[in-house]
């Protein structure tokens, strides 16, 4: 099993990116999130508690803000992600239709040539269809 998701762990994550952006970028985002406003009530607190003298725990801040920020980030990468997929799905969409009436004006015997139409679907596998 190990074996497994290790071959093909990267095929999950883009899966899991491409058709779930906002869920998957979505706890990422709120996971650096919380850790950095964790970090960021740490500095809080101890500047608070020691205010006259020192202030100590720079470091936590710095590192929060960095955390916050990107959060911001991949909370915008999830938005991106999300308005692609839904480009995607409008796309396969139209393709779809696309190929739908291409094959009905194919099917009809009768109908007269357009300039510069190919002819994309099968032949027919019905007899009484086929010229």
């Amino acid at each position: 099993m190990g074996s497994y998701v290790r071959r093909n762990g990267a095929v999950i994550v883009r899966s899991y990116g491409m058709y779930w952006p906002v869920q998957t970028f979505g706890v990422i985002a709120l996971l650096l999130l919380a850790f950095g406003l964790a970090l960021g009530g740490r500095f809080t607190y101890y500047y608070l508690s020691r205010w006259p003298e020192e202030s100590g725990h720079t470091e936590s801040l710095l590192v929060g803000v960095g955390a916050v920020v990107l959060a911001f980030l991949v909370a915008l990468m999830a938005f991106l992600g999300d308005l692609s997929a839904a480009n995607r799905r409008l796309t396969e969409q139209v393709l779809t239709q696309v190929r739908g009436l291409s094959a009905a004006l194919a099917a009809q015997q009768s109908a007269p040539a357009i300039a510069g139409h190919r002819r994309t679907a099968a032949a027919s596998w019905r007899p009484e269809e086929r010229a």
